[in-house]
């Protein structure tokens, strides 16, 4: 089912993913300044043990199905900008 969307709600979305990316940096910037540096090397330690404890065929498979799923999404873009113009 081909779905026709308009320019004007496209660049909206498009819009709406950037606000949300900015406020998400912010967020972030704020949670972490805010940390003291014992509290900021204990996330990182519990970051690098999660990381070592998780097996190289999983990270492969998730890897895989980010890249599946980017390649996915900028085939979508692409049609809608063909679309739209």
């Amino acid at each position: 089912m081909k779905v026709r969307l308009k320019k004007k709600d496209v660049k909206r979305l498009i819009s709406g993913y950037r606000k949300a990316s900015e406020f998400i940096a912010k967020e972030r910037e704020k949670r972490l300044s805010s940390l003291t540096p014992d509290t900021a090397l204990k996330e990182y330690d519990n970051l690098c043990k999660t990381y070592s404890t998780i097996r190289r065929d999983d990270i492969n498979r998730v890897d895989r199905t980010r890249i599946s799923f980017l390649i996915k999404r900028r085939i979508i873009f692409n049609k809608l900008g063909e679309t739209n113009r």
